[in-house]
């Protein structure tokens, strides 16, 4: 079951989830949270690049970041989707989709202009939502831990695959 801004704000003032920056009062929706782009991004092959706007040409393909680090508790998963507002200017969001019980670290955006025009992507901009739901019991082995080899865990800015090859 997907949770509600109550819940959320609930389990965000307990500390069982967190956002750092905090969210403000607009990033709170009925039943997501929505999450700002950061200011990193990598295109395939190239160097990370830091900067506070970035154009995406069409058919263009790049990384991005959260602006916040995203917490989950062990009894919490994620979904990560674009928002109607970017996907009606062309712009495909997406997070690789779940985030893992305890995760922790600012999630990497796969970003693809599927429009006809460059997009302006700023820093600070929302970008994407995501709903969390509750498990049914807190997960035994948690993203980050050690069994796992979780790669992502505490990650900062837009991170390729390839850093972790």
């Amino acid at each position: 079951m997907k949770l509600s801004d109550g819940t959320l704000r609930k389990l965000v003032e307990r500390g069982d989830i967190e956002f750092v920056p905090g969210l403000t009062d607009q990033q709170w929706q009925p039943c997501s949270v929505d999450l700002r782009l950061g200011t990193s991004f990598q295109s395939p092959g190239k160097p990370r690049l830091i900067t506070s706007s970035y154009k995406l040409h069409p058919g263009e393909f790049v990384l991005g970041c959260t602006q916040e680090r995203v917490r989950l508790g062990r009894a919490f998963m994620g979904q990560v989707e674009g928002r109607s507002t970017w996907a009606r200017r062309g712009l495909q969001v997406h997070a690789a989709g779940l985030v893992d019980p305890g995760f922790d670290g600012e999630l990497t955006l796969e970003l693809v202009n599927l429009g006809s025009f460059p997009l302006a992507l700023s820093a600070g901009e929302r970008i994407c939502q995501m709903t969390i739901e509750r498990l049914d019991w807190p997960a035994v082995r948690p993203y980050g831990h050690a069994a796992l080899g979780s790669k992502y865990q505490h990650q900062i800015g837009a991170t390729s695959a390839s850093e972790h090859e």
